[in-house]
């Protein structure tokens, strides 16, 4: 027997669905506010726009405005005002998007500690949560903050703000010290199409 059951908690939704399908608000009577419908599993590792990759998973999604680069040694993806160039693997899909601007997303898990040789992220902690099971690290990126997807169309692509916080989720076996450098596991990264916010892939 299946049986709809209608929240606003996503961990409900992801603990108790086989399949889940995520709706946003929409003001347009022609646009369809059913997102994605899928299991639980997929819609956290594929989700299809940014809406539904900033709804699931907790803490949300870090997402960052990034500029599609080949250089010597390969592609890199660089952050503007900053010296992070993320090395990056593109697929047929990303390749398309080379010197163009999209967005990065990134889980909080997908930060790691490093050795300096090693260190995509290097800039001041300001907090640091010990949740136990989780170390919660936050770090400020002189770059602007990208807005939420249900807001692009309406606001633009970045927030007025100079500066963007991010959020790194470490095991509580890792010791993590303000000064720490963070890399991250490239193989988790999320892309998504700056006009449409619709996800990069192959």
């Amino acid at each position: 027997m299946t049986t709809p059951y209608v929240t606003h908690d996503q961990v409900e939704a992801m603990t108790m669905g086989d399949r889940v399908a995520v709706l946003k608000p929409v003001n347009n009577a022609r646009e369809s506010n059913l997102q994605q419908i899928d299991t639980p599993q997929r819609l956290y590792d594929r989700p299809v726009n940014m809406f539904v990759a900033g709804f699931i998973g907790s803490p949300v999604m870090n997402f960052v405005k990034v500029t599609l680069r080949r250089g010597d040694n390969g592609v890199y993806a660089t952050v503007p005002n900053t010296e992070i160039h993320i090395p990056v693997t593109p697929d047929a899909a990303l390749t398309g998007y080379l010197g163009q601007t999209v967005v990065l997303g990134i889980r909080p898990e997908a930060f790691q500690p490093c050795s300096v040789q090693a260190q995509l992220f290097n800039y001041p902690i300001s907090v640091i949560e010990a949740q136990g099971s989780d170390t919660f690290v936050f770090f400020d990126v002189p770059t602007p903050q990208v807005l939420q997807a249900e807001n692009l169309s309406e606001h633009g692509l970045l927030a007025s703000e100079s500066t963007h916080r991010l959020l790194a989720r470490i095991p509580p076996a890792v010791t993590v010290e303000r000064g720490r450098p963070l890399t991250l596991s490239t193989e988790q990264l999320h892309w998504f199409d700056c006009d449409t916010g619709l996800a990069i892939r192959a």
